[in-house]
């Protein structure tokens, strides 16, 4: 399972994102590296209800905000959860806190004089 990136150059993986999500970029991430902790507890505590409730939030909230690869990563989470495999979960959520730590986020908006789309970067959400 590989995250989706348009830029092949670098190890940095570009979500383009609606203007109207730019204020919830923010604290939508920093909940993704709050599931990357809570995994891992869960993990220590073999609490396999917690780890597929996680995946279960992640797959529904990832695509919402433009981010796919989330979404896929929740699936996972919940199928290791319910086979009981705490070492394909420790893997899944080290994968989570990766793609956290290289995603970038730029907001596309629409010119309102030439109707075409601008695309401005946002680092400071990572």
């Amino acid at each position: 399972m590989k995250p989706e990136s348009n830029n092949s150059s670098d190890d940095r993986i570009i979500i383009y994102i609606h203007a109207e999500l730019e204020a919830l970029i923010p604290r939508f991430l920093a909940n993704r590296q709050e599931n990357v902790n809570e995994l891992m507890s869960a993990v220590e505590n073999r609490d396999f209800e917690r780890i597929r409730a996680i995946g279960h939030i992640m797959k529904g909230v990832g695509g919402g905000y433009g981010f796919d690869f989330i979404s896929t990563l929740g699936v996972s989470v919940g199928k290791a959860a319910i086979a009981k495999n705490l070492d394909d979960v420790q893997n899944l959520a080290i994968q989570l806190a990766d793609y956290l730590q290289r995603v970038e986020v730029e907001v596309n908006t629409v010119n309102q004089f030439s109707g075409k789309t601008v695309t401005s970067n946002h680092s400071e959400f990572n």
